[in-house]
């Protein structure tokens, strides 16, 4: 650290063949520049040559954020990946404790086209575009609903999951929720199962 919210992060990360997980190596800087958080990253991942940028900070009444990487890999072709979203909390007569609005886009410019949709390496999707809403309200003191959407609309998919939460006491809350999708062939939320969970935990 060189400065208050300036600073110099470098790792590197062995691997491991038998679990077929690359060695890596990256170099980070961050620093905050007038309002805006910006960061920049380079580093070798296994086969791949990598090159990333994160910027975030206040727009209007709420906070964005967008995350590139680039990628030059010793065989296929170059690609990029891409997320932004926006963050916003609604205060009004109707919503009076404040609902948590956030949208996003991700963007993956390689896909699974060229790779198992498994990857210990990197994040890996089957459609090239999908946007997702994410609510959040207090509707009492201990309790929280909370609602994410996503869409892949190249295969007209969509995934939902609700989540209810009651906090028993300081350190004990129970979870609640349920996820359900429907998706074309191929799409990124096909075959996905309903599934339902509850779920206590218990903070010490």
């Amino acid at each position: 650290r060189y400065a208050a919210f300036g600073s110099w992060q470098a790792v590197i990360a062995p691997g491991r063949t038998s679990r077929n997980v690359a060695r890596k190596s990256a170099l980070r800087w961050r620093d905050t520049v007038g309002d805006t958080d910006v960061a920049v990253m380079a580093g070798d991942m296994g086969v791949e040559r990598l090159a990333g940028l994160d910027v975030s900070g206040n727009l209007g009444e709420g906070a964005y954020r967008l995350e590139a990487v680039a990628s030059h890999p010793d065989q296929g072709h170059d690609y990029a990946q891409l997320v932004a979203g926006y963050d916003y909390t609604l205060v009004d007569a109707v919503f009076p404790r404040g609902l948590y609005l956030g949208i996003e886009y991700f963007y993956d410019g390689l896909r699974a086209a060229t790779l198992p949709l498994v990857s210990n390496d990197r994040w890996v999707a089957r459609t090239p575009s999908q946007f997702a809403l994410l609510t959040g309200y207090d509707i009492a003191d201990l309790w929280r609903l909370e609602l994410s959407l996503l869409t892949d609309p190249i295969h007209r998919g969509l995934f939902a999951m609700p989540q209810l939460t009651w906090s028993l006491s300081d350190n004990v809350s129970l979870l609640a929720m349920a996820q359900w999708s429907r998706s074309g062939a191929g799409g990124e939320y096909a075959g996905l199962p309903s599934l339902y969970v509850l779920r206590l935990d218990w903070y010490w």
